[in-house]
C-alpha cells in the first residue's frame, strides 16, 4: 500500500466514525496562493460546477481564486469562520503529495500562529528524504507527530504481487503466469514503491516483447547518464507525456521540480526524450511535456 492509498483508507475510517475530512492533492499547487485556493475548493469554497471532477481542471480553476489582496490566508480565514459556526469535532484536512518543503514551511511556519487558531486538524504527506526540510523551525513545532513509511523490502514486494494475483479471475490466468515468470524483474523495477511495483507488473502484461525490448534499450541508455535519468525514462515509458511539475513524477523520482527539469533536459539533449508544449486552456505559458522518443516516433 502506497502513501496515497494509506491516507485514503484513513479518510474512509474517519468518515465511518462520523468525522469530517477533506483530501487535497497539494502537488498541483505551485505557490502559497494556489495551495490556499485548492483547499478552499476542496473544503467548500467557490466551486464552479464544471470543475468538480477532473483534477487538472480543478487545478486550473484554483488559479482563478489566487491573490486576494495582500492577505495570503484570506480565503482560509473566511473558510474557518464558516466551519467554526458549525457543530461537531474539528474537520481534518489532508494535504497529500506535498512535495515542496517551502510551502510546508510557509503555511505551518510563517503562518503557524494563524493556522493554530483555525478549527482544523492537519495531515501532511510528503517525501521522507526531505523530512529535515519540512520540519525546519518554526514549522517543526506545529506537528504533534511524524510518521515515516519505509520502502517495501523484497519479501513485502513479492507478497503484494501475490496478494493482487490471488484476487484475479480465471480470465487473468495468463497475465498472472507472465507476472510470476517476471517476478524478480518486477520487484527490482518497483524499487520498494508500491505504485512503481504495480506499474512494472502492468508493463509485463500489456506490452509486447518488441515494446519491452525498445523500452529496455531506452532505460539502458538513460542509465549511462545517471540513476535518476534512468528512473525518469522508465516513468515516461509507463505514463506517457509528463511535465517537470507533475506531482506523481516528483514522488516517484523523489526529487524537486527544479531537479526534474534538469533531468528531463539532459534526457532531451541526449535524444532519449522529446519535449512539446501542451495546449493552453487559458492565457499564460503552456506546460512543457516530455515523452520518450519511442512513444512518438516508433524507435
Amino acid at each position: 500500500m502506497g502513501s496515497t492509498s494509506l491516507v485514503r483508507q484513513h479518510q474512509r475510517r474517519l468518515e465511518d466514525t462520523g468525522r469530517t475530512s477533506y483530501y487535497i492533492n497539494a502537488g498541483w499547487a505551485e505557490d502559497m496562493s494556489e495551495l490556499v485556493a485548492e483547499i478552499r475548493i476542496s473544503v467548500g469554497g467557490p466551486r464552479p460546477p464544471k470543475y468538480a471532477g477532473d483534477p487538472i481542471e480543478r487545478f486550473m480553476a484554483s488559479r482563478v481564486l489566487v491573490r486576494e489582496g495582500d492577505d495570503r490566508l484570506r480565503g482560509l480565514r473566511a473558510l474557518s469562520t464558516r466551519v467554526a459556526e458549525s457543530e461537531g469535532p474539528r474537520p481534518i484536512i489532508i494535504l497529500d503529495e506535498m512535495h515542496e518543503p517551502e510551502l510546508v514551511h510557509e503555511l505551518f511556519g510563517c503562518y503557524r500562529d494563524d493556522i493554530w487558531q483555525m478549527p482544523f486538524r492537519w495531515v501532511v504527506c510528503g517525501q521522507a528524504s526531505r523530512r529535515s526540510q519540512y520540519l525546519q523551525p518554526p514549522a517543526d513545532a506545529f506537528f504533534d507527530s511524524v510518521l515515516t513509511l519505509d520502502a517495501l523490502d523484497q519479501a513485502a514486494s513479492q507478497d503484494l504481487l501475490h496478494t493482487r494475483l490471488a484476487g484475479a479471475g480465471v480470465d487473468d490466468e495468463e497475465a498472472g503466469l507472465r507476472i510470476l515468470a517476471n517476478r524478480d524483474r518486477i520487484v527490482r523495477q518497483g524499487g520498494g514503491n508500491p505504485r512503481q511495483l504495480l506499474a512494472a507488473a502492468r508493463d509485463v502484461v500489456l506490452r509486447s516483447a518488441e515494446e519491452t525490448s525498445v523500452s529496455d534499450r531506452l532505460v539502458a541508455s538513460a542509465a549511462a547518464l545517471g540513476a535518476t535519468e534512468m528512473l525518469a525514462v522508465r516513468y515516461l515509458t509507463r505514463h506517457g507525456p509528463t511535465s517537470a511539475s507533475d506531482a506523481r513524477l516528483l514522488e516517484a523520482l523523489d526529487i524537486t521540480r527544479a531537479r526534474a527539469t534538469q533531468v528531463l533536459r539532459r534526457l532531451e539533449d541526449a535524444g532519449l526524450v522529446r519535449a512539446s508544449n501542451a495546449k493552453a486552456n487559458q492565457p499564460g505559458r503552456p506546460r512543457r511535456l516530455y515523452s520518450t522518443r519511442s512513444s512518438l516516433e516508433g524507435v
